[in-house]
Order: structure tokens, then sequence, then C-alpha cells
């Protein structure tokens, strides 16, 4: 397997994304825009979805809440709603 055959596994939805949290109650809640994840909505994720550092080979080297930036190949990528969105990224891993 090459460096990037992992990315053709990845979805990008809610569940992926750095902000999203299962709740006990099978319910998910999204800390970006403090509210619950509505089950239809999901699939899409949002214009400020951000890879979920467990998910990425890269090393997350901080964030800001709202965004994430990780080392990819050398050089620092922001991700989320101030950088680079996950769907650009992954179509250039």
């Amino acid at each position: 397997m090459s460096n990037n055959d992992w990315t053709k596994y990845l979805q990008i939805n809610c569940r992926t994304c750095a902000h999203a949290t299962p709740r006990e109650d099978s319910t998910w809640h999204c800390a970006r825009w403090d509210a619950e994840i509505p089950q239809a909505n999901q699939p899409d994720g949002c214009r400020a979805h951000v890879l979920h550092p467990d998910l990425v080979p890269w090393t997350l080297e901080g964030g800001d809440g709202v965004n994430a930036t990780y080392r990819v190949g050398g050089h620092a990528v922001t991700n989320g709603e101030g950088g680079a969105s996950s769907w650009e990224i992954i179509a250039h891993a």
C-alpha cells in the first residue's frame, strides 16, 4: 500500500470531523456550532469540517478550536474554515 492509499477509505462527513463527538444517547454534538448534528446532515459534513487527527497520517501541529494545522509533506497546512478544506487536502495528499 502506498502512502496515499489510505485516502480512498476516508470519507468526509460529520463523523470524521474533529469537531464532532458521539454522545451516550446516540446523538452527535458539534463543538464548532455548539449544537446537536441532525442525522440527515451527518453524511455531508459542512464547510467547517476538520480532519480528525486520529484518521490521518500527519502530525497535528496545533489548532485554534476552529482549524487544525497538520505537517503534510514537510509543509504546515491549515485545515478548516481559515485554510484548506478537508476535500482539498485529501485530493492532494
